[in-house]
C-alpha cells in the first residue's frame, strides 16, 4: 500500500466514523440537530442582510463609496487569514501532540508523511468550515449588489480551496518549527514579547493618527486618507489574503484587472508549495518532534513531583500553624485545591493562555484606541449607539472565550471523573467552583476594557457604571451556560478542545449565548432609547421614554438571574446520578 492508499485509508475511515457519529446524534438528538440548522439559516439570512445593507450604504457615500467596500474586504480576509493560521496552529499542535490517537497511529505501519499531512489536512479542515459558513453570506450579498456574474460565488468557492492548503500549511509549520527549535520558555517570551511589541505599534499608530485628525481638523479627506492608511497594511503584496481579496475585488469590476490571473497563479502555487514543505517536515521531523515531545513531558512531570514533595516538607510547618489549621481553611481546603488544580491546568497549557492573551490584548488596544471618537461624534445619540456597540463587541469576546475555554473544561476531565467523584468535594461544589473561576478571570479583565473604552468614548460615570453592570450580567450568564452545558452534553472521548467545542453541545452554547447578548442588547437600547434618538426625529413623550428605563433594566437583571441559576441548577442535577458517570 502506497502513500496516498494509505492517505485515503485514513481520511475514509475519518468520514465513516464522523458519518456514524452525525447519524447517531440525528437519531438521539434530532431536536439539537434542528435547532443548529435553524440557527444557520437564521446566520445566512441575517448576514445577507448586515452585507447588503452596508454595501448599500457605502455606495450611496459620493466618490469614496466603493474604495472604502474594496478597503473593507481586503481587510475581512485578513482578519479571517489571521485567525485561521492561529486556530490551525492551536488544533494541530493539540492534534499531534496532545491526543491518544497519534500514539495509538504510530504503532501501525502508517508512514511517518502520511501521518503528518492527514493530521494537518485534519486540523485546516476543522479550522476552516467555519470560515465557509463566515464567507458564504457575505459572497452572495456582494454578487447580488455588485451585480457580478453568476460565477463569482463558483470562482471565489474555488480560490479558497488553495487558500485554505496555504494558510493550514503556515499554520502547521509554525508549530514545527517551534517545537523543534524552541524550549517552552522561549516560546512563552515570544509570545509576550510579540504582544507587548504589537500592542507599542498600535499605541504609536493610535497616536499618530490622533494627532494627524488634531492637525487635518478633522476634515472629510483627512479622515478617509487616515482610514486608508490604517488599512494598508491588509494590501501587503505577500499576504495571502491580499491575493485573494485582489481576486474578489477585481472580479466584483465590469472589467477585470490584469491581476487577477497573477494572484490565482500565485495562491495555487504557494498552496502546493505549502504541502510539498509539509511532506518533507512530515518525513524528517515528526518522529523526533514527537519524541522531543515525550522527553519533555516526562522531564515536566518530574520537576513537578519533585516540586511537590519539596513544598510538602517545606509546608508540613505552615500547616501545622494554628492560623492555616483553622475551621475556615480546613473547610475549603479541597475546593482551594481543585481550584489551583485548574488554574494551573489553564497556565502549562499554552494553547489556552495564548489565546486568552491575544484576544483580551486585542480587545485592550481597541479600547485604547476610542479615545478619537469623542471628537468625530457630533450628537449624543451617535455616542450612545457607539457605547451600545462597543459593549456588544465586548460580551461577543466574553461569548467565545467561554465557548471555547469554558465549555470544554468538565469534558476535559475525561478518565479523571471518577477520581473528582469520589474526592472530598461533590461533582455539584466542584462545577459551581469552576464556574466561579471562570467568571473572576473573564470577568476581571473585561471589567477593565469596559471602563477603559467607557472613559475613552467620554461616557458619562453614571451610564458608565450601568454598561459596566451589564456586561458584568453577562459574562455572568455566559460563563454560566458554558458551564452548564458543558455538564448537560459532555464529551469524555475527545482530549482535544476545539473537537469538543465543534460538538452539537458546542453549537448550542454559542448559539444560546447570542441570543443571550441579542436579548441584553435590546433592553439596553430600549433603556437608552431616548438618548439614541436622534434630534431630528419625534419618538413622542420624553417622559415615558425616561420611564422605560428602569423595567428595561430589571427585565434584564431577571433574564441574566434565570440564565445563570437554570443551567447551573441542571448541571448539578444532572451529575449526581450515577449512570452519568459510566460514560
Amino acid at each position: 500500500m502506497n502513500e496516498t492508499q494509505q492517505w485515503l485509508l485514513l481520511a475514509r475511515t475519518s468520514w465513516r466514523v464522523n458519518r456514524v457519529r452525525f447519524q447517531q446524534s440525528l437519531r438521539d438528538s434530532p431536536v439539537v440537530v434542528g435547532v443548529m440548522v435553524l440557527f444557520l439559516l437564521a446566520y445566512v439570512v441575517g448576514a445577507f442582510a448586515g452585507v447588503w445593507w452596508a454595501f448599500s450604504y457605502l455606495d450611496s457615500l459620493p466618490g469614496a463609496g466603493k474604495l472604502i467596500g474594496d478597503r473593507l474586504l481586503y481587510l475581512l480576509f485578513f482578519v479571517l487569514f489571521a485567525m485561521l493560521c492561529f486556530s490551525v496552529s492551536i488544533t494541530c499542535y493539540l492534534s499531534l501532540f496532545r491526543s491518544d490517537q497519534t500514539a495509538w497511529l504510530l504503532t501501525l505501519p502508517i508512514s511517518h508523511r502520511v501521518l503528518f499531512l492527514w493530521k494537518t489536512a485534519e486540523a485546516t479542515f476543522f479550522a476552516s468550515w467555519g470560515m465557509v459558513v463566515l464567507l458564504l453570506p457575505v459572497l452572495i450579498a456582494i454578487a447580488a449588489k455588485r451585480e457580478t456574474d453568476w460565477l463569482f460565488v463558483g470562482k471565489t468557492a474555488l480560490l479558497l480551496v488553495p487558500f485554505f492548503l496555504l494558510t493550514g500549511a503556515i499554520g502547521c509549520l509554525l508549530v514545527t518549527v517551534a517545537m523543534r527549535f524552541l524550549s517552552r520558555r522561549a516560546l512563552a517570551l515570544g509570545a509576550i514579547a510579540l504582544g507587548v511589541g504589537i500592542l507599542a505599534m498600535g499605541l504609536v499608530r493610535m497616536f499618530e493618527e490622533k494627532e494627524a485628525l488634531e492637525v487635518a481638523s478633522f476634515s472629510m479627506a483627512a479622515t478617509f486618507q487616515g482610514l486608508m492608511g490604517f488599512t494598508d497594511f491588509s494590501r501587503a503584496a505577500g499576504l495571502p489574503s491580499a491575493w485573494l481579496a485582489n481576486c474578489v475585488v477585481s472580479w466584483t469590476r465590469p472589467f477585470s484587472s490584469a491581476a487577477s490571473p497573477l494572484m490565482v497563479c500565485l495562491l495555487v502555487s504557494h498552496g502546493a508549495m505549502g504541502v510539498l514543505a509539509l511532506s518533507w517536515v512530515g518525513k524528517g521531523w515528526l518522529f523526533l518532534l514527537w519524541n522531543r515531545f515525550l522527553d519533555h513531558t516526562a522531564l515536566a512531570s518530574q520537576r513537578r513531583t519533585l516540586s511537590l514533595q519539596r513544598r510538602q516538607k517545606e509546608g508540613s510547618r505552615l500547616f501545622s500553624n494554628r492560623l492555616t489549621s483553622g475551621r475556615l481553611l480546613t473547610r475549603y481546603r479541597p475546593l482551594i485545591a481543585v481550584a489551583v488544580k485548574d488554574i494551573l491546568t489553564f497556565f502549562r497549557e499554552p494553547a489556552q493562555w495564548v489565546q486568552f492573551v491575544i484576544v483580551f490584548g486585542l480587545l485592550g488596544i481597541y479600547a485604547a484606541s476610542l479615545g478619537q471618537m469623542p471628537a468625530t461624534l457630533d450628537h449624543e445619540h451617535e455616542l450612545y449607539l457607539t457605547a451600545v456597540i462597543n459593549m456588544m463587541i465586548c460580551a461577543f469576546a466574553v461569548s467565545t472565550l467561554t465557548a471555547r475555554f469554558v465549555y470544554p473544561q468538565f469534558s476535559l476531565e475525561g478518565r479523571r471523573l471518577w477520581i473528582l467523584s469520589m474526592s472530598p468535594v461533590s461533582l455539584d461544589r466542584i462545577i459551581l467552583l469552576k464556574f466561579v473561576i471562570a467568571s473572576l478571570l473573564s470577568g476581571a479583565v473585561i471589567a477593565a476594557i469596559s471602563w477603559l473604552s467607557g472613559a475613552q468614548l467620554q461616557v458619562p460615570t453614571a451610564d458608565r457604571w450601568l454598561f459596566l453592570l451589564a456586561l458584568f450580567c453577562i459574562t455572568l450568564g455566559l460563563n454560566a451556560l458554558a458551564i452548564g452545558l458543558g455538564v448537560l452534553f459532555p464529551n469524555f472521548k475527545e482530549s482535544n478542545s476545539a473537537k469538543i467545542v465543534n460538538g452539537f453541545g458546542g453549537t448550542i452554547c454559542l448559539i444560546s449565548s447570542f441570543v443571550y447578548i441579542a436579548l441584553w442588547s435590546g433592553l439596553i437600547m430600549w433603556a437608552f432609547q431616548e438618548k439614541l434618538t436622534p434630534p431630528a426625529e419625534d419618538m413622542g413623550d420624553e417622559e415615558h421614554l425616561t420611564a422605560l428605563f428602569w423595567p428595561a433594566i430589571w427585565l434584564g437583571l431577571l433574564i441574566s438571574l434565570f440564565t445563570l441559576t437554570a443551567p447551573l441548577f441542571f448541571a448539578a442535577k444532572r451529575v449526581k446520578k450515577v449512570e452519568f458517570l459510566e460514560k
